[in-house]
């Protein structure tokens, strides 16, 4: 059904918007799909400025039509750079082409291609950037459980983008694995994987197992 959906969303933008770039990505292009698997759709038009979303359903299918503005790269690239999470990433880089006479979605895949390229050669230097920034985290004051808990979570985040640049820097980690890498730490830094997991639940004890894996691990590993 995916695919029929597919065939009927494109052939209508196309008609509508004959200039207009257009792709499948996600699971659908690589193929990987199943039964309740969502339609992902990439449309770009050169006077488009602005990135948006527009999802609905089909056939009982969710679709989603995705566009993205150059500008978005620009004002969030820091993030692009040192995070393995980033949804654009692997999105466009998913994308198989359909139609594409202006070459917008293959502008798109070059930009993807050269912040990949940059955080791989420049891996060591965010790599140093994070640990910086973690290391301030943790001479900030607490007020709450509640300050606490956020305080830890964003330092763990920042740890596995630490494991992910040492190890990770040039690869576009697939949605699967973005949104469970434990399984991948646990194979490439088994010491790490245990130490993060001594950090669960998040409570009033894990802030200082976060530390402790910061200072006696993180710091001279990293």
């Amino acid at each position: 059904m995916q695919k029929i959906v597919l065939k009927e969303v494109v052939d209508y933008l196309h008609k509508v918007y004959p200039n207009a770039s257009i792709g499948v990505g996600g699971s659908v292009a690589l193929g990987t799909y199943g039964v309740d698997s969502d339609v992902d759709i990439i449309f770009q038009r050169e006077d488009c400025r602005k990135s948006f979303l527009l999802s609905f359903y089909s056939n009982g299918i969710k679709v989603s039509i995705f566009s993205f503005s150059k500008k978005l790269f620009l004002e969030n690239e820091r993030k692009y750079l040192l995070a393995f999470n980033s949804m654009p990433i692997t999105f466009i880089s998913s994308v198989s082409v359909l139609y594409d006479d202006y070459g917008l979605i293959v502008e798109l895949k070059e930009i993807v291609r050269n912040l990949v390229e940059r955080r791989k050669v420049l891996r060591y230097i965010f790599i140093d950037e994070l640990k910086r920034e973690i290391s301030e985290q943790l001479q900030l004051d607490l007020f709450s459980i509640l300050e606490l808990k956020i305080r830890v979570y964003t330092i763990v985040s920042r740890i596995i983008c630490l494991f992910y640049l040492k190890f990770h820097a040039g690869r576009i980690v697939p949605k699967q694995e973005r949104c469970n890498p434990y399984l991948v730490i646990k194979r490439d830094d088994y010491i790490l994987y245990e130490k993060l997991k001594e950090c669960l639940p998040y409570d009033s004890n894990s802030y200082n197992c976060v530390r402790d894996l910061f200072e006696n691990y993180i710091q001279k590993k990293y």
